[in-house]
Formats: C-alpha cells, structure tokens, sequence
C-alpha cells in the first residue's frame, strides 16, 4: 500500500510540475521562413490558395473539404492523420499576401499564417509566418518542450518548393 502511495504522490507532483511550467510558458509564440521558389508571385499564388489541390502536394493532408466560400471568403477543412481542423481566410491581398486562420476553436490551439509574396523574376521570395497561440498548459508544455514549433512551416515551404520545381 505504502508503494501504491508513493507512486501516486510522484505521479500527481509531476503532473503538477507540468501544469505549473506550462502555465508559466508564453502562450504565443511567431515562427517564420523565407524560402525563394520558382515561378512568378501569379503562379505561387495559385498554388498556395487552391485548397482543393492540398492532398496532391502536402503529403500531411489527406483530403480538403471546402465548407464555404464567398467573394473574399473561404472556410475549409483539412483532414490528416491528425483529424479535420477548419481554417479561414482573414485578409486576402492578390499575389502579395494571404492570411488564414484556425477556425476550430476548441483545439487546446490556435493561430494564423501570413504568406508574403514578392517577385525576384524568374521566382518569387516567400515569407511564412505563423502567429501561434496555445491555450491548454499542457499543451504548451509539451509544445515547448518535445515539439519543434518551426517544422510544420519548414515541410510546408518543402512541399511548397518541390511544387513549384515542378511546374506549380
């Protein structure tokens, strides 16, 4: 019983230690990358803003469901091995910039992407920005400490490249 006990006791002031650091952590952080890739700013710009053709390219998306799209306005959902997770345009500036949004709000997370586009002829200089926030001090703990924040960007703009490489 007495090592029943102690290893209850261990297990909950670990827990309380992960709760404590994590509370204590930002809960925003700002990860970006440059990256140039091949093709004009017009030709990036269809590429990154096509959702429906997401799975052909981003080996981390499975399908792309489009929920809603008006003049200027567009929800999706992306579905991965992780599960679905909703995304939604916030500001779009033709062939020079495009912010989406986490639309899910109930995901422990959340945030939004900036591309910035601008011409370097033949290719176009793109910027990602994710703007992160994790709510769940759990999360953030092990967000922090077992995750790299900067790796979604980076197989993003990997994929990004071998698209453009290819003719987009």
């Amino acid at each position: 019983m007495r090592r029943v006990l102690w290893v209850v006791g261990v297990v909950v002031v670990l827990l309380a230690t992960v709760l404590i650091v994590g509370m204590l952590l930002p809960r925003q952080h700002t990860v970006t990358e440059t990256r140039t890739v091949a093709g004009d700013p017009e030709r990036v710009w269809a590429v990154i803003t096509a959702v429906e053709d997401f799975p052909s390219w981003r080996g981390d998306v499975d399908r792309v469901e489009v929920l809603s799209e008006r003049q200027g306005d567009k929800t999706w959902s992306e579905h991965s091995s992780s599960g679905p997770m909703t995304y939604r345009v916030t500001e779009s500036t033709p062939f020079h910039r495009w912010t989406v949004e986490i639309a899910d709000e109930d995901l422990g997370f959340g945030g939004t992407w900036t591309w910035e586009l601008v011409a370097r002829p033949p290719s176009t200089v793109i910027t990602l920005t994710e703007q992160g926030e994790v709510h769940n001090p759990f999360l953030r703990f092990v967000s922090h400490f077992f995750m790299d924040e900067q790796e979604t960007i980076t197989r993003y703009l990997d994929a990004l490249e071998s698209r453009m490489a290819e003719g987009g």
